[in-house]
């Protein structure tokens, strides 16, 4: 009703893909460039059709939606940079 009645979505699942090569978990952090939580990984594999890239699926806030914004997320003990799309 919410979604109805002010016409926009607060969050919606957005597919990203890792800059380096490293896994996030399930439930890690999708942070902005100031370290705010934007939102939280929901899955992650491996990409055979992108050459082994790491990509995933993530529940964000409404400003990152966008194709092409850069986020962080913590995988494999250190915070990397990702690209929705």
């Amino acid at each position: 009703a919410r979604m109805h009645s002010r016409g926009q979505v607060a969050r919606k699942i957005v597919r990203f893909r890792m800059e380096e090569e490293a896994f996030p978990h399930a439930g890690a952090p999708v942070m902005d460039e100031s370290g705010t939580v934007v939102g939280i990984v929901t899955s992650s594999t491996e990409s055979p059709v992108q050459s082994g890239a790491c990509i995933g699926l993530a529940l964000v806030k409404k400003p990152w939606f966008e194709p092409g914004r850069v986020v962080s997320i913590p995988a494999e003990g250190a915070t990397r940079l990702a690209r929705v799309g």
